[in-house]
């Protein structure tokens, strides 16, 4: 143990002397690195608070080097488990509006590294604040390095001085790491806005990130100031900075209300059904938009879909020109078009008719909304689209090289029905019919000619 954590026992051991029971970090000053198995796996000393303080001004760089060498860093290819809350330096009674705040504490920042393979981290808390004025939270993970929050934790990133807003957590790799929220974490502490407790956005930088449960998924409620009456949900996950976040859906079917930033090449891996259903949300005491749903902040960005389990889209959508949505595997389902109009769109989101679907060999689009409006669909050989007569895609251009489903199950009289806004080349042996009443039959001809197709009554 004296080999891997000698500052962590000389630490210990000075303040147990001097009548403190706690860990004191100082931001950039002090530093645990711990390169060898724990005795029982176990941080110790156990369930002493470990307090970050900051030795500087100035905010914290976020995804910078420094943090991988910085706070608490586990590089022993084992198993590690903590029961120490994670506390912040107190804040003076001051409110502190500018970033070249006098008071340290401002910028307090919990800091943890979990590095190499076979390493991980179970976090069990009970509590983890990350809720001083400019606090970065921060998570290093490096080749296969494993975060874990236990599912009794309580994170608090909502800090009560500024409205309640929530602080972030700022999580990056190199694409191997992951964060997960064991099944059973419950993010929302808040009790509808009426506390300042709750754990409400988390930002991802080449990492993987793992749910099991939707009252995981980074979510609060919050009040409009001035107008406690006025509660809505706010809530935050971003991918941003280096390509390849990953968000891993696992062991139940999930939902999600909050709102999906997409600032760079990003991945939703379904193993089980996601459903997003999140919209604007607007506080206007406090000039504030939560926009939920999925947005794209910049152009020419690429949104993968994997995994067997099916993305279902029922929330408000958002997209630059080149916006991709690549679905490699499983079902993509939209009950929101993709183009909607808006009073209100966040700066630099030239929101329009940009959408471009890759469908790969083996995926599945269906199309549940009256219109469709893509910029582009492309079906590979072996994908499938799903329409069914009174819903209809509006596509700019369309390559058409898999299956089209016609389900009719709701559809039992006559008439004819707009699939496509323009002819599509599609094989009849590539159109299956299903649900379709005996008392009809149909025509497909004008599928190729107009995108439409007739419902004929049978003599």
């Amino acid at each position: 143990m004296m080999k891997h954590c000698v500052l962590q026992i000389l630490m210990v051991l000075i303040f147990l002397f001097q009548g403190f029971s706690q860990i004191i970090l100082e931001y950039g000053q002090d530093s645990i690195i711990v390169t060898e198995p724990l005795p029982g796996n176990i941080f110790e000393p156990r369930d002493e608070p470990v307090i970050f303080s900051n030795i500087k001004n100035g905010m914290l760089k976020t995804y910078s080097e420094e943090l991988k060498q910085l706070g608490i860093q586990f590089r022993n290819g084992t198993v590690n488990i903590m029961y120490n809350p994670v506390m912040l330096s107190p804040e003076p009674d001051s409110l502190c509006r500018e970033r070249d705040c006098t008071d340290r504490s401002w910028h307090s920042s919990p800091i943890f590294g979990v590095h190499g393979k076979g390493t991980k981290l179970i976090y069990h808390g009970p509590v983890f604040k990350g809720d001083n004025t400019y606090t970065k939270t921060s998570l290093a993970l490096f080749d296969h390095g494993h975060f874990i929050f236990g599912k009794d934790v309580v994170v608090d990133l909502v800090y009560p001085r500024y409205g309640n807003y929530t602080r972030q957590l700022w999580v990056f790799g190199d694409g191997t790491g992951t964060f997960e929220l064991e099944e059973g974490f419950v993010a929302d502490r808040s009790e509808q806005g009426t506390t300042n407790v709750s754990f409400g956005s988390v930002r991802l930088s080449n990492v993987n990130f793992v749910t099991h449960n939707s009252e995981a998924i980074p979510h609060y409620y919050m009040a409009d100031d001035e107008n406690p009456d006025l509660v809505l949900r706010n809530a935050h996950l971003v991918f941003e900075n280096e390509p390849g976040g990953r968000w891993i859906v696992m062991t139940n079917k999930q939902h999600y209300e909050g709102g999906i930033q997409v600032f760079t090449h990003s991945e939703i891996q379904t193993h089980q059904n996601l459903l997003l259903n999140g919209w604007i949300n607007h506080w206007p005491n406090k000039n504030y938009r939560d926009y939920g749903g999925i947005v794209f902040y910049n152009d020419s960005l690429t949104l993968t879909k994997t995994g067997p389990a099916t993305l279902t889209l029922d929330c408000d959508l958002m997209f630059n020109p080149g916006s991709v949505i690549d679905v490699r595997e499983g079902t993509l389902v939209f009950k929101k078009d993709a183009f909607q109009k808006y009073d209100h769109t966040p700066r630099n989101v030239e929101h329009g008719q940009h959408l471009t679907l890759l469908l790969a060999e083996g995926a599945v689009l269906q199309a549940k909304t009256p219109t469709l409006h893509l910029h582009k669909l492309v079906a590979d050989p072996g994908s499938t689209v799903i329409l069914t007569p009174g819903n209809q895609i509006l596509a700019n251009e369309y390559l058409f090289h898999g299956n089209l489903i016609i389900d009719l199950e709701k559809t039992n009289h006559a008439g004819t029905w707009q699939l496509f806004d323009k002819p599509v080349e599609i094989s009849e042996e590539n159109i299956t019919l299903q649900n379709l009443a005996k008392k009809l039959k149909v025509d497909l001809s004008n599928l190729k000619k107009s995108g439409t197709i007739e419902l004929i009554q049978s003599p």
